[in-house]
């Protein structure tokens, strides 16, 4: 994530391994690590448990914060697991 080396179509897309950048969930940006965590509609309400857990705002969510902390970083794998985003590639998380 951190690097934005990951199974998202930005990155895949990059590559040559997709054929669009953009999210295929909400069709709105391409999908990056920083939209598939801060801003895709479609995972909305994991981003809100996310920012419980993390005991922050959804509008104070940073990848910076959320890698601060064992806590933060459990929580983060949790939305993960939870959008089910990276289990084709990576298996359960």
């Amino acid at each position: 994530l951190i690097t934005n080396h990951n199974p998202l179509y930005h990155h895949l897309h990059r590559i040559g391994k997709s054929p669009s950048p953009i999210c295929r969930r909400c069709h709105l940006r391409p999908k990056t690590t920083d939209h598939f965590l801060f801003h895709c509609p479609t995972h909305r309400a994991a981003r809100d448990r996310l920012a419980v857990a993390c005991s922050l705002s959804r509008n104070r969510l940073t990848l910076g914060k959320l890698l601060t902390s064992p806590k933060r970083i459990a929580a983060l794998f949790t939305y993960v697991r939870t959008t089910a985003r990276f289990e084709r590639t990576l298996g359960t998380l």
